[in-house]
């Protein structure tokens, strides 16, 4: 055992990570990262591991429910520990395939070392009867309240799902929930300033894998099960780089040319950003800034990793470069600051962080940065404008404020840039680009490409 490394098991060491993340505001990926790290868990028990983290996180709301239903007391006030690992044991039980005898004893075990007789044999027993009536959890009336059924049973919180079923309706809803709730694909950017798409598909088939084409982008390529990006060689070399097809479409919808002068206001940690460079085929000049100095050297690192040289990384303000930098570059990207509601799927523990204020939050922001963005625009220059968020408030408001309060902008029409779209119906009835997880199998963004007139 390598020193300082623990032996806790899949189980415990997932409880440790939910401890943090739900009674010390971690978040969990960086929590799972710390604690695997420091672990003896073999390759098998940290997918396992991985799973009850994130299972857990996800359905949430519908397994305090469930648990809720076969209790006395009310489920807050028991102690954190026992919560979570009846929460741990629950989800075994209800979402996956491992037999609901191993789920409660080892829940049982865990109750032993982390509470006392009392909640040993509370959870015991409570674990026990959701077992033997996993058939017949009663709950909401779908009818006569879909909020509230949709919210538990797909475990979203009640705001969201209110909102959604004003936008979408019932169904799509539940459809979008429903997506949210599946693990997302694997997709990987290839680095064509360094190879080819064939030239990487071919090599990860020979290795057994599943892969196959992204459908809206000719530099993407997804790949079903089997693979870690992060341990491959071919990320080591620079020749690949993990990211949804939707932010792939980004950087293509901007589509800016070799040697010109690019600005990426929010840039960090850089997928955008060298997205750029290779459609720019890494001749020009991009100044990627970001408000956060440590998060420059991530977009300094994703450079150098894939052989990028034509990347100034620098810490500034997005709302004070319209004064730095006046009618000065080709193209800007302003990917803003958001609620991130569009990436659920990637992040199991956001949907709990998230609330409705911060949808009043976000815009003015937004709209700040926007506006100074496009001051430093040359006449004729490419703006463009993207979230990773559902709300229209953090989308077509604010291009429709912008646009009300900067007449020498115009909508771009994004069909040319992105074949394909307009068939799968991403393109909106104003020139807006908007993708979701249940149609399209991507993440939830928006874009809108604007020019400015003179």
């Amino acid at each position: 055992m390598a020193k300082g490394s623990v032996n806790y098991n899949a189980r415990e060491t997932a409880l440790r990570v939910l401890y943090n993340v739900k009674e010390k505001g971690a978040y969990s990926n960086l929590a799972l990262d710390k604690e695997l790290a420091k672990s003896n868990l073999d390759q098998q028990d940290r997918g396992l591991t991985t799973e009850l983290v994130y299972g857990t996180l996800r359905w949430e709301l519908k397994l305090d429910w469930i648990i809720a239903s076969y209790l006395k007391t009310p489920f807050h006030k028991l102690p954190a520990w026992i919560k979570l690992i009846l929460r741990l044991g629950t989800y075994q039980i209800i979402q996956t395939d491992i037999p609901a005898s191993a789920a409660v004893n080892e829940s049982v075990k865990l109750a032993k070392k982390y509470g006392h007789a009392g909640t040993v044999k509370l959870v015991n027993g409570v674990l026990r009867a959701i077992s033997r009536n996993i058939e017949n959890i009663n709950y909401p009336d779908l009818k006569e309240d879909p909020v509230k059924f949709i919210s538990i049973f797909y475990s979203h919180p009640y705001w969201l799902v209110e909102r959604w079923i004003k936008r979408y309706g019932i169904e799509e809803t539940k459809a979008l929930c429903e997506a949210n709730n599946c693990s997302p694909g694997l997709s990987l950017r290839i680095n064509t300033l360094r190879t080819s798409r064939e030239k990487i598909m071919n090599e990860l088939k020979t290795q057994g894998l599943e892969v196959e084409k992204t459908a809206f982008v000719a530099d993407g390529i997804k790949i079903l099960k089997g693979f870690s990006p992060r341990t491959s060689e071919l990320f080591a070399k620079g020749l690949v780089i993990p990211q949804d097809e939707a932010a792939m479409m980004v950087a293509h919808l901007l589509a800016p040319k070799p040697g010109q002068l690019v600005l990426d206001c929010c840039a960090a940690p850089g997928g955008k950003t060298t997205h750029i460079a290779q459609l720019m085929n890494n001749k020009g000049m991009i100044y990627a800034f970001d408000l956060h100095p440590h998060r420059v050297k991530l977009i300094e690192d994703a450079a150098l990793n894939l052989g990028i040289n034509i990347i100034h990384a620098e810490q500034k303000d997005a709302r004070k470069l319209g004064g730095l930098f006046p009618a000065r570059f080709d193209s800007v990207l302003v990917d803003a600051p958001c609620s991130g509601l569009g990436v659920l799927r990637r992040k199991p523990d956001a949907r709990w962080r998230k609330s409705i204020e911060q949808l009043a939050e976000f815009p003015p922001l937004q709209l700040e940065i926007l506006t100074s963005a496009a001051q430093t625009l040359k006449t004729g220059g490419s703006l463009l404008y993207s979230t990773c968020s559902t709300e229209p408030e953090e989308n077509e408001k604010v291009i429709e404020k912008f646009l009300a309060q900067n007449p020498n902008f115009d909508l771009v029409d994004p069909r040319k840039f992105l074949p394909g779209a307009e068939e799968a119906g991403m393109v909106t009835p104003a020139s807006f680009i908007r993708t979701y997880p249940h149609r399209h199998g991507t993440d939830g963004f928006f874009m809108a490409k604007l020019i400015r007139k003179d």
